[in-house]
């Protein structure tokens, strides 16, 4: 096990309860999102729905797949919304993996708080334009 892995395993073990609860707030937003997507036109693209079902699930692996129709979901999707979900799920993971090489124990703790901000912001946005 390399250096990097052995921090990411001790900031996992040691945040379980927010690693949980980042991850639990990250599928609220994509349910949202997927309540917002399915309605529109954007449902039919192809694995779209697919992917956003995967992150309800806690499964963010898809992102990328998501983050590549960015054009098209920011008309649906207010533009700050959008990235709220997007950058939430990226500093989710930055938090966790290995591939940032000189990510220190502060900085993942960060990412960490920054990925649950980010989701706060996206509900605060959607109260907003609900309201």
């Amino acid at each position: 096990m390399t250096h990097i892995e052995h921090q990411a395993n001790i900031f996992a073990k040691d945040n379980e309860e927010r690693i949980k609860n980042a991850r639990d707030l990250i599928a609220k937003v994509a349910g949202v999102v997927q309540n917002i997507i399915q309605s529109t036109e954007f449902a039919k693209i192809p694995g779209l729905m697919e992917s956003i079902t995967e992150m309800t699930e806690g499964n963010f692996d898809s992102i990328n797949f998501f983050r590549n129709k960015a054009v098209d979901l920011c008309e649906v999707l207010r533009n700050g919304t959008f990235w709220d979900f997007i950058d939430a799920v990226n500093f989710y993971h930055d938090s966790l993996d290995t591939h940032c090489r000189y990510l220190s124990m502060d900085c993942r703790d960060r990412y960490l708080g920054w990925s649950i901000e980010k989701c706060s912001d996206f509900f605060s946005q959607i109260n907003t334009a609900t309201a």
